[in-house]
């Protein structure tokens, strides 16, 4: 049996903990506007590097990353610096499962590449219920087993995560920042012109993707654990960890 075929199997009963970060407007929760993120801030953008990379013990202990194929493209189809990535799309799967020579595993759903040079492994999965066997697939090749698995959208792929559906994977802890864009806050900054976002400037208050489950499911089955502070009075940031008793559903076991 292939080695990671059979490690997998071995640990399909265990489930992965994941960590949901996500960054939306406070008042209609969006998140998204063309492919674009709705703002640039550097304290958002160094929170979001810290976090997914944590801390490095050497090449290779890399943490994961699982986004959508919008959410790729808008990285320019590459590996973010020091993050194994997992990328949930037929599109992007079918786009490179014939240019990819340096597979280290191919199933009918999952494809796993190797970059020497970065020392980074790309999977491309067609399913998001594949999200685990690429994960594992990840952690045997890098022989790195304590990393861990971020979810940072877009949308459809942080709504099958917060309903519960991604097999053997749930969210156990979820990083939601709230950006403040009303008229009160906009005028309170007009004497500071370089504090407004640049996305706020050009576009407004512009959405076509939302993170649609935060009132639903993160306030009902989590808990606040601490308000992290970003030194700007427009932005917030709140660390949420499930509830013990209240897990998103029963997972099932499956085969490979």
């Amino acid at each position: 049996m292939n080695p990671i075929k059979n490690f997998i199997q071995n640990f399909r009963s265990k489930d992965i903990p994941a960590v949901l970060v996500v960054g939306m407007d406070d008042e209609t929760h969006g998140i998204g506007f063309e492919g674009m993120i709705p703002w640039r801030e550097k304290d958002d953008m160094k929170f979001f590097k810290d976090t997914t990379v944590g801390k490095v013990r050497f090449d290779g202990n890399y943490n994961t990353i699982v986004c959508g194929g919008n959410t790729y493209v808008s990285f320019g189809e590459k590996n973010l610096p020091n993050r194994h990535l997992i990328v949930v799309s037929k599109t992007m799967y079918d786009k490179y499962k014939p240019e990819l020579s340096r597979r280290v595993i191919q199933t009918d759903s999952c494809i796993v590449d190797y970059d020497p040079k970065s020392r980074l492994y790309t999977a491309y999965i067609k399913d998001i219920n594949s999200v685990s066997l690429a994960f594992r697939a990840i952690e045997v090749e890098s022989r790195y087993y304590y990393g861990t698995l971020f979810v940072i959208g877009g949308s459809m792929i942080y709504d099958e995560f917060m309903k519960g559906k991604v097999r053997n994977v749930y969210i156990k802890t979820a990083f939601v920042t709230h950006i403040v864009f009303n008229d009160t806050v906009a005028n309170s900054l007009k004497d500071k012109s370089r504090d407004v976002p640049v996305f706020i400037k050009q576009y407004g208050h512009k959405y076509d993707t939302f993170f649609s489950y935060f009132m639903l499911t993160v306030k009902n089955r989590f808990k606040i654990v601490k308000r992290i502070p970003l030194g700007k009075h427009y932005i917030t940031r709140h660390e949420f960890n499930m509830f013990a008793s209240k897990r998103l559903q029963d997972y099932t076991q499956y085969k490979i």
